[in-house]
């Protein structure tokens, strides 16, 4: 299959918001990403910051089960 994104860079991306959500959430847009897992993760990752909700891994996780 011939992929025109890296997936290994899309999810080095990831893991600096979800560690630094205050330093890099304002810049991403989930329309960026191309796995659709990556797109959930910072589309959950951009709703938290929106609503003023404190980014940590716990209110991620309740957040991505929401989605779902």
């Amino acid at each position: 299959m011939d992929k025109k994104y890296d997936t290994s860079t899309e999810d080095a991306v990831v893991g600096c918001a979800i560690l630094y959500p205050e330093a890099s959430v304002a810049y991403l847009d989930s329309k960026d990403f191309q796995d659709s897992t990556n797109r959930k993760i910072v589309s959950s990752l951009i709703e938290l910051r929106e609503s003023k909700t404190p980014i940590d891994i716990i209110t991620l996780t309740w957040k991505l089960r929401e989605v779902d």
